[in-house]
């Protein structure tokens, strides 16, 4: 397992209770859950709006994900355009920066 720190910059604009959670193609990532028990987060937002948050993701895979907002009602609002993609490293820490598809 490699550790991964994901960011999405200019995540579409949240409210208060509104969280940015990170979902994918992998059981780490959530196999693309949309929920709070299922998907990955919520993210941490120090500089708003911009989101971080650590994960673990199996060494050399190649991932799909993207980022998702639950808001305060429960309502998910998803990403547009294409599933991001990303080849992890087989060692070392990671990093991966993308902006939110609007």
């Amino acid at each position: 397992m490699i550790p991964v720190i994901f960011t999405v910059n200019n995540a579409t604009p949240t409210n208060v209770g509104d969280y940015i959670f990170l979902t994918g193609n992998t059981v780490e990532l959530g196999n693309w859950s949309t929920t709070w028990d299922g998907a990955v987060g919520p993210m941490l937002d120090p500089n708003y709006p911009n989101w971080f948050l650590n994960s673990s993701v199996p060494a050399g895979s190649t991932i799909q994900f993207k980022f998702i907002k639950i808001a305060a009602d429960g309502t998910v609002t998803w990403e547009n355009r294409s599933n991001h993609q990303y080849t992890v490293p087989t060692s070392g820490t990671s990093f991966v920066t993308v902006n939110w598809q609007y």
